[in-house]
């Protein structure tokens, strides 16, 4: 009877985890679309100008803060779309405290688009910079808080060493500091702000530590 009791237990544990994997699989799916569609929605800030009007070549120029903000912003929320990526890889699931901070980042992506383009239309104006900014410096924190509540409930599928978890919130954290150097010098010179963010984007990657993450399925 003990040992049938024992089967039964561990084949509802094998059965809710399996539906947990499932369930995070679609929210994960989720998140890749939205980063997707949030992406694509940053070229709806160019405008296509209307060649009988005047010289193509002229309108083109026009528009260059618009092209500038779009590389910029496409830049950032790739490498965004990459850390993320590598984090929920190493989830085995979700509980609900992680699935709200999940959607919590990913209406945050959704608004890149919009921020961008008020970049685009104002990239000397403090007050379209700001939230430009802001708006990253508030997606890493969520990320870091994702983090942080996925150490606490043992949330990885393989274990992640105290190192390993130090790493991917410095990680983070690096970011931010970045972004936030950024955010204070656009209070008196916008531009420059977001010429530190962009030689963040550039720079950043390329300095970032390469450190094997233990994806699913690696032994």
């Amino acid at each position: 009877m003990e040992s049938q009791g024992n089967d039964t237990n561990n084949a509802i544990g094998e059965h809710s985890l399996q539906w947990r994997d499932m369930d995070f699989s679609s929210i994960k799916g989720l998140g890749d679309k939205v980063f997707a569609f949030a992406m694509t929605l940053l070229a709806y800030n160019l405008v296509i100008p209307d060649a009988t009007s005047g010289d193509l070549a002229e309108a083109l120029v026009a528009q260059t803060p618009q092209f500038l903000a779009f590389i910029l912003s496409f830049a950032i929320a790739a490498h965004v779309w990459w850390q993320h990526h590598k984090l929920t890889s190493m989830f085995q699931g979700m509980e609900p405290v992680m699935v709200a901070l999940y959607f919590l980042l990913l209406a945050a992506v959704v608004l890149v688009p919009f921020t961008a383009a008020l970049v685009g239309r104002a990239p000397y104006v403090r007050a379209a910079v700001l939230p430009f900014i802001g708006l990253f410096i508030v997606i890493n924190c969520i990320a870091i808080l994702l983090t942080i509540r996925a150490q606490h409930v043992g949330a990885w599928r393989t274990p992640v060493s105290t190192g390993l978890f130090y790493w991917l919130v410095f990680n983070f954290v690096g970011g931010n500091v970045v972004l936030g150097a950024a955010f204070v010098v656009s209070l008196w010179y916008p531009t420059s702000g977001l010429l530190i963010v962009a030689i963040g984007a550039v720079v950043g990657p390329l300095l970032a530590p390469r450190v094997h993450i233990p994806y699913a399925g690696t032994e």
